[in-house]
């Protein structure tokens, strides 16, 4: 959940500051995450359903910090 959030995050602000640079970094992103999750499954430390939800619970808290990231408040 938190590689989800954290380098989702990390890739929204790489996106913001260079748009060009979308589809390398959210492969980027996407190879990272799926790695870790891969990771955990593979030493044992967690079921695929574990790592699935995580995945799945760390998606709310991103698209809010995507959202205000792109969107901030108007004043």
């Amino acid at each position: 959940m938190s590689a989800v959030g954290i380098y989702g995050v990390v890739a929204a602000a790489l996106i913001a500051l260079y748009p060009r640079a979308r589809r390398p970094v959210i492969a980027t992103a996407i190879a990272l995450i799926g790695m870790i999750g891969l990771s955990r499954i593979y030493l044992g430390v967690h079921w695929p359903s574990d790592v699935v939800g995580g995945f799945l619970g760390g998606v709310p808290p991103l698209v809010v910090s995507v959202h205000l990231l792109h969107h901030p408040a108007r004043r």
